[in-house]
C-alpha cells in the first residue's frame, strides 16, 4: 500500500481521509462533565456499542431524522471536537484514540470495547480492502496481516492500543468489556451499560421488560441493519430536508462534510475471501501471545530517570540547536495578526491592532528539561521515555500598529515583546534500543505570556486587560501552530540522532 495513504498525526498513525485538524482538535479537547466516550481500536465493536448506547438513551426509539445519530453520536476523528461541544444531548462520542492521546477527565465516562486480535484483523482487512481511499482493492490478507502486526494501519498497533486502556480498566469512570462477552450475553451487558450511563437508565430498564425487549431488537443485527439502511444508505445529509439542514449549527457543518466525504466512497467487491484458515488464526494468536509475554516480562525491567535525563539533555544540548537553525526557526517567523477589542459605553470606539514582522526567539538555546524524565521502560517491544521540556526562555516579538485608543484616531506604532512563562511541552520518544529514537508524542499544555509594551496606549485598566488577553490569544495560536509544525520536525530530527537508553 502506498505510503501516501497514511500519515502520523501527533504520534497517531491514521489514513489521510481523517482530517489532521479534526484529529488534533480531539486530542486537545477538554471533556465536559457528563461526556460519554465510546472508545475502541477499529473493528472491535464500536458501532455496535454506539447502537446500544443510543437506544438506551433514546428508549429504543429509532432516529427521528437522518442527522440525529450523526450529531448525537459523532465520530470525533472525522467530525472534530466541535461535534462534542455542540452535538445533541443526551449522546455519546465515538473515538479510536489510545489512552495517552485521548481527552481525559474524571468527570467524563469511557466505555472501552476490545476484541480478539484475529477477528479484529480480519474485519479490518475487509474494511481496508473495500474502501477505495485505501487503494488496497487487490491486496491480500497476508499483506494486510504484515501491516496490522507492524501497526501500519489506522490508529497504529492493536496491542499497544489495548494495553493503554487496559491499565485503566478498574477506574471508576471506565467500563471495560470485550466484544465476545457482549455477544455471549447481550441482555446482562445491556443492564450493566445502562447502570454505567446513569442510575436512572438502569432503573428504567429493570422496571420495563417491554423496553428491554425493544432495545434488544433494535441492537440486533437485523435491527441495526434497518437503522443503517434508513439513515446511512445514502450519503449523510444528502437527502435530508432543507428544514433539517437549516438546523445544522455552523460549528458542525465542516464535520458533517468530512463524514459525508468518508461515507460517500462506494465500497467494492465482496467479502468472501476464505479467511477460515486455522494456520492464519494460529499464526496471529501465537504472535500476540508471544508479544504479551514479552511485554509482561520486559515491563518488569526498567532503567533509571537519570538515564532518561542524560538522553534528553543530549538531544536538547547537542542536536536540537543545529536542527532548529537549519530549518530557519531561530528566529522563526510568525504570521501577521489582527487584534480587535470591541467598543464600550465608556470608550465608544473600537480598538484595533495590526501585528507584523512576528518572530520567535530562543528555540535553539532556551529549551531545558523540567524535572526528571520517566525511567526508560518497555511499551510492547519498544523502549519509551517521557519528559517535560520547559519553554520559559522562549520569547515572541511583533511590530504593532494600534488605532482607536485615542479620540483623534491617530495610529501608534510600537514594539511588543511576549515572554513565555509557566509553559511545558511533554515529549515522548520511543524506539528499539540501541537504535535512535522516534518522536511519539509532543503535547503542549497551553501557553502563557508576560507582555511588555514598548509604548503605553493610555488605556484604562479594564480595557488594557481586554487588549492584553486578545494579544495573548492571537499569538498563542500562531506559536502553537509553529510548535506542532516545523518545531516538531526539528525535534523529531534531533531525537533520531541519539540512541535510546537501555533498560
Amino acid at each position: 500500500m502506498s505510503a501516501d495513504i497514511y500519515r502520523d498525526v501527533n504520534g497517531v498513525f491514521v489514513g489521510k481521509h481523517f482530517p489532521e485538524d479534526a484529529v488534533l482538535s480531539v486530542m486537545a479537547y477538554q471533556p465536559q462533565p457528563g461526556d460519554i466516550f465510546i472508545v475502541s481500536y477499529p473493528k472491535c465493536g464500536t458501532t455496535w456499542m454506539q447502537h446500544i448506547v443510543y437506544n438506551i438513551l433514546m428508549d429504543g426509539s429509532p432516529p427521528p431524522n437522518k442527522l440525529d445519530p450523526i450529531f448525537r453520536m459523532p465520530f470525533l476523528e472525522l467530525q472534530g471536537a466541535d461535534a462534542a461541544r455542540h452535538g445533541l444531548k443526551p449522546g455519546a462520542l465515538k473515538t479510536h484514540l489510545p489512552f495517552d492521546k485521548h481527552p481525559y477527565s474524571e468527570d467524563a465516562k469511557y466505555i472501552y470495547v476490545t476484541r480478539n486480535p484475529f477477528d479484529c484483523c480480519v474485519s479490518f482487512y475487509h474494511h481496508t480492502k473495500h474502501f477505495p481511499m485505501y487503494h488496497f482493492q487487490d491486496g491480500t490478507f497476508d499483506e494486510f496481516l504484515d501491516m496490522f502486526l507492524a501497526g501500519k494501519v489506522d490508529f497504529g498497533d492493536y496491542f499497544e492500543h489495548l494495553l493503554s486502556w487496559y491499565d485503566h480498566k478498574d477506574d471508576a469512570n471506565v467500563l471495560f468489556l470485550t466484544y465476545e462477552d457482549l455477544k455471549k450475553d447481550t441482555r446482562s451487558w445491556l443492564y450493566r451499560i445502562a447502570d454505567f450511563l446513569g442510575e436512572d437508565y438502569g432503573t428504567k430498564l429493570r422496571g420495563d421488560d417491554g423496553l428491554v425487549e425493544k432495545v434488544l431488537k433494535m441492537v440486533s443485527l437485523e435491527g441495526m441493519k434497518k437503522t443503517v439502511d434508513a439513515n446511512f444508505k445514502s450519503t449523510p445529509g444528502a437527502d435530508a430536508s432543507p428544514e433539517e439542514m437549516e438546523k445544522v449549527p455552523p460549528e458542525l457543518q465542516k464535520g458533517l462534510q468530512n463524514l459525508r466525504n468518508f461515507l460517500a466512497k462506494p465500497m467494492t467487491g465482496d467479502f468472501d475471501d476464505g479467511l477460515k484458515s486455522a494456520h492464519q488464526r494460529n499464526f496471529i494468536m501465537t504472535k500476540y501471545a508471544t508479544f504479551l509475554l514479552a511485554f509482561l516480562v520486559a515491563g518488569a525491567l526498567a532503567g533509571t530517570p537519570q538515564d532518561s535525563n542524560l538522553y534528553l539533555d543530549s538531544v536538547l544540548r547537542d542536536h536540537l540547536p543545529g536542527n532548529v537553525r537549519s530549518l530557519n526557526l531561530d528566529p522563526a517567523t510568525l504570521p501577521e495578526l489582527k487584534v480587535k477589542v470591541k467598543s464600550t459605553f465608556v470608550t465608544n470606539r473600537e480598538l484595533k491592532a495590526e501585528l507584523r514582522n512576528g518572530a520567535v526567539h530562543g528555540l535553539s538555546t532556551a529549551l531545558r528539561r523540567r524535572g526528571d524524565c520517566s525511567a526508560p521502560g518497555y511499551q510492547g517491544p519498544n523502549v519509551t521515555v517521557g519528559c517535560n521540556v520547559n519553554l520559559d526562555g522562549v520569547s515572541v516579538s511583533y511590530e504593532v500598529k494600534a488605532k482607536g485608543h485615542n479620540f483623534a484616531g491617530i495610529k501608534t506604532k510600537y514594539n511588543l515583546d511576549l515572554y513565555v512563562q509557566n509553559t511545558n511541552v511533554f515529549v515522548e520518544v520511543t524506539s528499539w534500543p540501541p537504535q535512535a529514537g522516534v518522536l511519539k508524542t509532543l503535547t503542549l499544555g497551553g501557553v502563557d505570556f508576560r507582555l511588555v509594551h514598548g509604548k503605553s496606549l493610555g488605556l484604562n485598566k479594564k480595557r488594557q486587560q481586554a487588549y492584553d488577553e486578545e494579544l495573548k490569544r492571537s499569538v498563542q495560536g500562531a506559536l502553537i501552530s509553529l510548535i506542532y509544525g516545523k518545531f516538531r520536525d526539528a525535534l523529531n530530527l534531533s531525537v533520531s540522532r541519539v540512541a535510546m537508553p537501555r533498560v
